[in-house]
């Protein structure tokens, strides 16, 4: 899976396509429309990152610049810098680790 989502990565992709691919393979934001709007407006030229799950708790990361703004935010075009896919498993494993006895 985690090299499916690398594909992601590059120049002029288009935040609507992003997150329809994402969403076909079951991750979605954990955000309506207008604060995802508002997210990407605020993103700027810094680098930032966002993240979908999916029902099980796993997640896709997406290290990103945004390029060209559009008045439908989901017409943006991002640099995806990079991507990383964490399982739920790793997930757990990593709040395990933070944990003190």
């Amino acid at each position: 899976m985690k090299k499916r989502f690398k594909n992601l990565i590059g120049n002029g992709k288009r935040l609507g396509d992003l997150d329809t691919i994402l969403n076909a393979e079951g991750f979605y934001l954990a955000m309506d429309e207008e604060q995802v709007d508002q997210f990407f407006r605020n993103a700027g030229a810094e680098m930032s990152n966002i993240c979908w799950k999916n029902g099980i708790g796993s997640a896709i990361y997406l290290i990103f610049t945004m390029d060209t703004l559009q008045q439908d935010i989901y017409d943006s075009i991002l640099t995806v810098i990079e991507t990383e896919y964490l399982s739920l498993e790793a997930i757990k494993r990593t709040r395990g680790n933070n944990r003190r006895e």
